[in-house]
């Protein structure tokens, strides 16, 4: 009898288990004939007892795309599917079904009596809004969804209906924020802040204040997302939380704000001794740096004369004191550089970014570059304070208004002044006297536009290349190319400006220059080549190529790289060919052997792959260069199907088939040009044309399929 007992409970538990699974309304033998044979191959096995070959078929199923919307109706029996993963994946695949038909059966399916179809049919809901379906009928079935008995559907509802961004759901959502189950109440505050209605913050300040630390948190983050300014106080309130979560909420909520209401109770939180930790005080910063306010500048420049920031001083606190060009500034970022040279290693990488990160807004404060020295920039604000004493500072505005004068009316008697002017300590007068001697420069000043053009203010600086700019001279051109060079960008902007109104009369210095330059050493060798080559290619003289092909085997891959694209945008269509061939021929140079040897040392590794280019370096960098020149090549290469040498011809040809998906604006244009060549003289191109149409025609296919 206990033998028989055991019996049938095993056949028992053994039966639930075999019938566990969703059982499918629609019996196996009643599957719709007219379901094409793959769909309904699939839809078969989903009445399989197997979990393994049910979620398999769901997953074939979801491959099919659209064609996969016959099998709608057996999804929905799926979201009571025993097994996690086939009821979850069939939430997504009928989600992801953007077909009317399949909405309605959705929204039918919300209003079932089984709760595990309600809430799987809500949960497909949340994936169909997310990639885009907007069906009016959604919104009230959420809403009422949203009153469910069961917990779990209330949550997905509510979630939803900030999906849909109806702000119809904005009163049914702020009602949930009573609900009894946190949950709900959480995932309701969230919906707020996705329909971003102002109508509810009110309802989430409240929320902010709640016990539960997850529901105060959603409702920080909710706040964030609404463009209202009556959320500033409670996110910044929250920075003060006793909860460390919810504090890290509210900061990353805080760097966002950009309400200009926000600055004081931010200007708070920034005082606040509380507050000082890294994360929470950077944060705040990062806000505040928003703002072009006379209140930040000012508490940003009372922190900096705290002696404790040095140790962890902000990027964005020294960023903002530079932008703000506040004269006031400049001595506590000179005794914080100090502080930092004194009290951390030189040779560190942070020491070195803080100190760079302080010259820089000098730099914009003042116009001084003596990079990271320290003590020049306290002997040069030691004398600038001296020359700014009440006394002295009216006389150098006095002087400085003079020269100004001087400059307008072009007086050459006053050159003694001028030149007397150019030596003086204060930096103002120097930038005046540099800016009289632009305004009447002749070849006579050559001498003294060069002595000003290694002056430490880089205004003076500037001047002088606007000076030499007047002076079409060969020594002029050598200077300015010099100039290109200068650490500060303006006086190399400025230098590259005028060496372009200069033209192709100044392209034989340059040329001597580059070659020149070639052969230098140093970090200003890459800025002064680089800038150098775009300087040829805005002139476009042809006559540099050669000397440009001279910087393919460059050591700076950087160089050849910029080398070659000048070469393809300047150069003739012979040039650029030459550069393909020459890519032919380093690549016949690679030893197999050796490429073999490197794969047998580091197959899986990046190493090996950094190697191979290593033996074909020239090819690598004339694709790279070819690459930066852009579309130019298109117009270079369409030029190349006239030239008279059929190679250049089949060159052409095949760099343009290969370039086709690149410039979709130019791919009919390509196409009228290859079917033009179609009765090429030459047999070559003309396979090769018809190679190139049949790749295109096969392309344009697989895209249209795709």
């Amino acid at each position: 009898m206990k033998r028989l007992i055991s019996f049938l409970l095993v056949l028992n538990i053994f039966s639930f288990g075999l019938y566990s699974y969703a059982q499918m309304a629609i019996p196996k033998e009643e599957i719709p004939s007219d379901i094409p044979f793959g769909v309904r191959q699939e839809i078969e096995k989903l009445y399989s007892p197997e979990a393994d070959e049910r979620f398999e078929a769901v997953r074939n199923l979801q491959m099919l795309g659209p064609q996969a919307s016959p099998a709608a109706p057996f999804f929905i029996q799926l979201f009571k599917d025993s097994d996690y993963r086939v009821a979850s994946r069939a939430t997504c695949v009928l989600g992801g079904l953007r077909d009317e038909k399949v909405e309605d059966l959705l929204i039918s399916a919300m209003q079932n009596k089984d709760p595990k179809i309600r809430l799987g049919a809500v949960k497909a809901v949340v994936y169909a809004l997310s990639v885009g379906m907007k069906n009016p009928k959604i919104t009230p079935q959420l809403i009422a969804l949203s009153q469910d008995e069961i917990p779990g559907i209330r949550r997905e509802a509510s979630f939803a209906l900030g999906k849909t961004k109806d702000i119809k759901a904005t009163k049914p959502l702020v009602e949930k924020l009573k609900d009894t189950d946190p949950r709900v109440r959480r995932k309701a505050i969230t919906a707020l802040g996705e329909l971003k209605n102002a109508d509810a913050v009110e309802s989430l300040i409240a929320a902010s204040k709640d016990k539960d630390p997850d529901i105060r948190s959603a409702a920080i983050v909710a706040l964030g997302k609404i463009d209202d300014s009556r959320k500033i106080r409670p996110i910044v309130d929250a920075l003060k939380d006793r909860n460390p979560g919810v504090r890290r909420v509210a900061i990353i909520v805080s760097g966002d704000i950009s309400d200009p209401c926000a600055v004081e109770p931010l200007l708070e939180a920034f005082n606040d001794p509380k507050l000082k930790n890294k994360e929470t005080w950077s944060r705040v910063i990062h806000a505040l740096s928003k703002f072009q306010d006379r209140r930040v500048v000012d508490a940003f420049i009372k922190a900096l004369n705290d002696n404790s920031i040095e140790e962890r001083i902000p990027f964005n606190l020294i960023k903002v004191l530079g932008e703000s060009k506040d004269t006031r500034a400049i001595g506590p970022l000179i005794r914080q550089m100090e502080l930092i040279s004194i009290k951390r290693d030189k040779n560190d990488f942070n020491t070195k970014t803080a100190i760079n990160n302080i010259t820089y807004s000098l730099k914009q404060i003042m116009h001084n570059d003596f990079g990271p020295d320290v003590e020049k920039w306290r002997k040069w604000w030691n004398q600038y304070q001296k020359d700014h004493q009440p006394n002295t500072a009216k006389g150098i505005v006095a002087d400085c208004e003079k020269l100004k004068a001087l400059a307008e009316k072009k007086d050459r008697s006053a050159l003694p002044v001028i030149i007397e002017s150019l030596k003086d300590k204060n930096s103002d007068i120097r930038e005046s006297a540099s800016r009289a001697l632009a305004e009447m420069a002749d070849k006579d000043m050559l001498s003294l536009l060069a002595e000003a053009l290694k002056d430490e203010d880089y205004r003076v600086r500037v001047n002088a290349v606007r000076g030499l700019g007047k002076i079409k001279d060969r020594s002029s051109v050598l200077l300015l190319a010099e100039a290109l060079s200068d650490p500060i960008d303006e006086v190399g902007r400025e230098a590259f400006r005028v060496l372009i109104v200069f033209g192709k009369e100044a392209v034989p210095e340059l040329i001597n220059k580059l070659e020149e330059a070639r052969l230098k050493e140093g970090p200003q060798r890459f800025i002064l080549i680089s800038r150098l080559l775009l300087v040829f290619e805005k002139i476009g003289d042809r006559s540099v190529v050669p000397n440009l092909k001279n910087f393919l085997d460059d050591k700076n891959p950087n160089v050849s790289i910029s080398a070659v694209k000048v070469i393809c945008v300047i150069g003739s269509v012979e040039d650029i060919y030459s550069l393909k061939e020459r890519s032919k021929e380093e690549v016949k140079k690679i030893d197999k052997a050796k490429i073999e040897e490197i794969a047998q040392e580091n197959r899986e590794g990046l190493g090996s792959l950094v190697q191979m280019l290593g033996l074909a370096r020239t090819t690598v960098v004339i694709a790279l260069g070819m690459e930066n020149a852009g579309e130019v090549m298109i117009d270079r290469w369409l030029e190349a199907l006239s030239h008279e040498n059929w190679k250049i011809r089949l060159t052409g040809i095949d760099c343009l088939s290969r370039r086709y998906d690149n410039y979709p604006e130019r791919n009919q244009e390509i196409i009228e040009a290859f079917i033009a060549k179609l009765d090429d003289k030459s047999p070559e191109v003309r396979q090769s044309i018809i190679k190139a149409l049949n790749s295109i025609r096969d392309t344009e296919y697989k895209t249209e399929q795709k």
